[in-house]
């Protein structure tokens, strides 16, 4: 059981390491700093209350107050969101939330680890955590849209017309001027909010569609021709109940007709690609192509903007981006369930991938070399890519056999497709986030300590989930494209 294994502060993440406990430590000295700080500049800016409430509740997690890893985890990412969204622009504001999200990150690192071990890892987890998806998965559901949809479009407004009521700027004539009633501002936010559902939703029709994907394409079978059916008694899944998420959970993940057990791996890849479309949607779509190098980020951004008074540019390139990364997700999939990726679907996807920034250059934002956005200059920065993928294969060849361990599996279709759909310059900051994302493994190993049967059978989840560390890097890539590509 996971609680043999536990710890200091009363949580398994820090295991029987004592590097675990020096970590839990750390972050509640850091935390504690930053109340101090925050009290010591007083209650009247609701920023700084935010501050100092999110680095208390940073305080009683790391010390072990709270041991519900998953109610932690939702709760810190609904602190870190609020930090981010209305963080004071003072110097010394920026300071304290930027160190505030670092420490909020580390938290829910710490509850996404313990999560796996104590609900993933264990059989007796896994059943616990199945009877609770059964009993009220659906109800999590509504509840988080709803909810999600009222935060972002009701509490976050008002929270942001107090901050500006306390805290109005100096020069506020021409911002007076411009900016929105606190109605005028919800009814915006709500159809943000919206919006956002909808990519959700989008999202995880295309997750549905990927595990098609993933099933039949190495076992090359069509995905078009014969619809979606039970892997037990072949019979044909009815629409109501192929409804993504919602359909597996109220058929508790077996067959309505032979009572077959359907993976929850199915949910799962819903759910993420969801979440992929909602982050898109938020860090590159509706904030303008803030996070995009090579252009300047939108004037006025916001769903009025881009979408109302539709900019198809910026819609292009996150349908674009959309589809690489979930592309790049499958084909890490086919490969984690030990498949073979066909010749004859890579050097399709490559060649519609590399074929659409020459149709419209634009695709590609940042050019292989300074210029415009003509046919040349998208055919070059197409064969830059294409070489500097070629050089991140051959450097992670010449790691591995230098130091006896993979930054990353060697997947050269998928470098490949990086490089002709990104340019050269994307080639060299996902290969940089690759380096990171193993460092972090490296560390996340060294602060458990877990007897030898569990070591390996993370050893082994760990050796089939290598093959999404690219796909994950790409992500965290995009997001800060911006910022890696002006430290490169």
């Amino acid at each position: 059981m996971m609680n043999d294994n536990r710890g200091c502060c009363g949580h398994s993440y820090a295991g029987n390491s004592q590097y675990g406990k020096y970590f839990t430590v750390l972050l509640g000295l850091l935390s504690g700093w930053v109340c101090v700080v925050s009290l010591g500049q007083g209650f009247a800016s609701p920023t700084n209350l935010l501050l100092t409430l999110s680095a208390g509740w940073v305080i009683c997690r790391a010390l072990g107050f709270v041991n519900y890893p998953f109610i932690s985890l939702v709760l810190s990412s609904m602190l870190m969101v609020l930090v981010v969204s209305i963080t004071s622009v003072s110097v010394v504001g920026q300071t304290l939330a930027a160190a505030l999200v670092a420490l909020l990150l580390a938290v829910i690192w710490m509850d996404a680890t313990e999560f796996y071990y104590q609900y993933l890892l264990q059989p007796a987890g896994r059943q616990r955590l199945r009877k609770f998806v059964y009993r009220h998965g659906r109800r999590i559901v509504w509840f988080g849209v709803i909810g999600f949809i009222f935060a972002n479009g009701v509490l976050l407004p008002v929270i942001a017309e107090w901050a500006f009521q306390q805290q109005p700027p100096a020069d506020d004539m021409r911002q007076a001027m411009e900016r929105l009633s606190l109605a005028e501002n919800i009814t915006f936010k709500l159809c943000e909010s919206l919006a956002a559902v909808f990519a959700f939703v989008v999202g995880t029709c295309v997750g549905s569609f990927l595990n098609v994907v993933v099933y039949r394409v190495p076992r090359r079978i069509s995905v078009l021709v014969k619809p979606s059916h039970c892997p037990g008694c072949s019979d044909k899944i009815l629409a109501r109940d192929n409804i993504p998420g919602i359909g597996w959970l109220k058929l508790q993940g077996k067959c309505r007709n032979c009572s077959t057990s359907i993976s929850s791996r199915y949910p799962t890849v819903e759910l993420i690609v969801g979440l992929l479309f909602l982050l898109l949607y938020f860090v590159e779509l509706i904030s303008g192509g803030a996070n995009l190098p090579g252009r300047s980020p939108n004037l006025f951004a916001g769903v009025q903007w881009i979408l109302f008074y539709t900019k198809w540019d910026l819609v292009g390139l996150t349908t674009y981006h959309a589809l690489l990364i979930c592309t790049l997700f499958s084909w890490g999939m086919i490969r984690r369930d030990k498949q073979k990726l066909p010749v004859t679907t890579a050097a399709f996807m490559l060649i519609v991938f590399g074929g659409l920034p020459l149709l419209w250059p634009g695709l590609t934002p940042l050019p292989g070399l300074p210029g415009g956005y003509s046919l040349t200059e998208a055919s070059i920065t197409l064969g830059l890519g294409l070489v500097a993928a070629a050089i991140a294969v051959s450097v992670t060849r010449l790691l591995q056999q230098a130091f006896s361990i993979a930054i990353t599996p060697i997947d050269i279709p998928s470098w490949l497709l990086i490089g002709v759909s990104l340019g050269w310059q994307a080639v060299a900051g996902i290969f940089v986030c690759c380096l990171i994302l193993r460092m972090l493994v490296a560390l996340h190993a060294s602060l458990h300590r877990l007897p030898t049967a569990t070591s390996l059978k993370v050893a082994a989840q760990t050796t089939g989930s290598q093959y999404l560390l690219l796909s994950m890097a790409v992500i965290v890539h995009h997001c800060f494209w911006r910022t890696v590509s002006a430290a490169l």
